[in-house]
């Protein structure tokens, strides 16, 4: 008789302002998921809860925003202190955070299966739900793309990628510039400067026809990242700012190692 297959699976999710909990992961990875944490999100670990099955981490500051109730009752001192501190850039660093977690749990064979949210919490965002597979997927370079009210920006990303992008949008009518981010090397802007109204694609009535042309957008910039290589990986809300000022989804991108111009892209 032959075994009974059994497939794993586990998840990640974010939590208020500053947490992450990994669930149904092998403690064997509590090592080099922390690791990951205290590398790439340099002002690191505030407190940590681990068992066999669950491994609870709060991060110090805001990775995932301060919700504008203020879920967590910081008094306004501390509030002000946190706005203070460079926010756009504790969301970039929260980006390479999750990226890096990504591609660290797709080389041990954990593949995300989907992101969901599944908390009636408000200030709660996503869960990353995972399905661990053998053997473990080929490396994979990665980069992320936020949309955030009247720009896109792309961290760890080629930058000929970011210009062909730009290339293919102004092609198609509508009106962007391209620039280094000012403080994060590695990371791109493509802001539309056209004269929508309030300045976004994303609250724009006129534009958002039906939202026909947003998602035709989106369409074109998908046909962008696949003709380099790359395939959309994950769509995670990871903020929880809850203004409309504040980004939509973070979107995760990879592709194998080593791919070359004229093979075919595989969605992982």
């Amino acid at each position: 008789m032959s075994p009974v297959f059994h497939t794993r699976f586990a998840s990640v999710s974010l939590h208020g302002s500053d947490r992450i909990q990994f669930l149904r992961f092998p403690p064997a990875l509590y090592s080099p998921l922390r690791a990951i944490i205290q590398s790439t999100w340099t002002r690191g670990i505030q407190l940590e809860k681990a068992s066999t099955s669950l491994l609870d981490i709060q991060l110090k500051g805001n990775p995932w925003g301060i919700h504008k109730d203020n879920p967590e009752g910081l008094g306004l001192a501390s509030l002000r202190s946190a706005f203070v501190r460079d926010p756009e850039g504790e969301t970039i660093h929260a980006q390479r955070l999750i990226c890096s977690l990504l591609k660290t749990l797709h080389g041990e064979g954990w593949v995300l299966m989907q992101s969901t949210d599944v908390s009636q919490v408000l200030w709660d965002a996503d869960t990353l739900l995972f399905r661990h597979q053998t053997p473990a997927p080929t490396p994979h370079e990665w980069f992320s793309v936020v949309f955030q009210y009247n720009k896109f920006r792309f961290v760890d990303a080629p930058r000929g990628l970011c210009l062909r992008v730009l290339k293919h949008l102004l092609a198609q009518k509508l009106e962007m510039k391209f620039k280094d981010h000012e403080k994060v090397e590695g990371c791109y802007e493509l802001k539309f400067t056209g004269t929508m109204r309030r300045g976004s694609p994303y609250l724009d009535p006129v534009m958002n026809t039906g939202t026909m042309k947003t998602r035709m957008m989106f369409l074109d910039l998908l046909g962008c990242i696949e003709e380099s290589g790359w395939t959309l990986y994950a769509s995670v809300e990871q903020n929880t700012r809850g203004d409309e000022n504040g980004m939509t989804d973070t979107w995760y991108c990879c592709r194998p190692v080593g791919w070359a111009e004229g093979n075919p892209v595989y969605h992982n």
